[in-house]
């Protein structure tokens, strides 16, 4: 959990890094998606000013998609398992210690 702190950290330092650049930047957590589907409008037209797509948003979906990349059970596959499940259990997130 430390360490995820601390690429946060990182990765906020480097946003604003760019934003003092000028470059243009969207941020949005997996949990705002993932409570908001609609939010990916946002990200749409984020990603879409001034690009020539004709594609109307109607056409692209929100539903979120997710499937299995790795074979093999959680505690197998994560290697602070215990870590992981005493952090999660309890929480709006347990239902994922059983994929």
């Amino acid at each position: 959990i430390e360490q995820r702190h601390e690429e946060n950290s990182d990765m906020d330092e480097r946003v604003r890094a760019a934003q003092k650049a000028g470059v243009r930047t969207f941020s949005i957590a997996y949990e705002d998606y993932s409570e908001h589907p609609e939010r990916i409008r946002e990200v749409e037209a984020f990603l879409l000013e001034d690009a020539a797509c004709e594609v109307p948003s109607s056409q692209i979906p929100t539903e979120i998609q997710s499937y299995k990349l790795h074979s093999g059970s959680l505690d197998q596959l994560i290697e602070n398992w215990d870590e992981v499940r005493q952090t999660l259990g309890g929480t709006k997130w347990s239902h994922l210690l059983e994929s």
